[in-house]
């Protein structure tokens, strides 16, 4: 498993990646995790990557707590519990099992709901 772990720089093919992916290392960006929750992929949070929780954005805190509660992913706090992750059976299993989980959610309809609530309201505009 660990001569597989690659990181990749830049690239337009981000789809073909994360398809290709056993699990996806990232951000909690909300984009990144809903287009990885998409696709059944375990998250994994470096967490000492961002500088520690000072290094979350307020919108990202709710995704990290998504991610756990649900069991979808793992928040490393360090560098030893990425590698250990990454390099173990135990890892292993926890990531196929994250990534199961994954599979398990509910499409994620949230542009959908955006543009039903939109309509609900009466959109008020300086053009008006």
């Amino acid at each position: 498993f660990g001569e597989q772990v690659r990181a990749v720089g830049f690239t337009r093919d981000v789809a073909a990646l994360m398809s290709a992916a056993t699990c996806v290392i990232a951000k909690p960006g909300p984009g990144v995790v809903a287009e990885s929750l998409s696709l059944g992929k375990a998250l994994v949070i470096p967490l000492f990557a961002l500088g520690g929780s000072r290094g979350v954005m307020a919108q990202e805190r709710a995704v990290l707590d998504f991610v756990e509660e649900n069991e979808v992913g793992v928040v490393c706090k360090n560098e030893d519990a990425l590698m250990a992750l990454v390099s173990s059976v135990q890892g292993r299993d926890s990531l196929q099992r994250m990534s199961e989980n994954a599979g398990k959610l509910p499409p994620n309809r949230a542009v959908y709901e955006v543009v039903d609530f939109l309509r609900t309201m009466r959109v008020q505009t300086a053009f008006a």
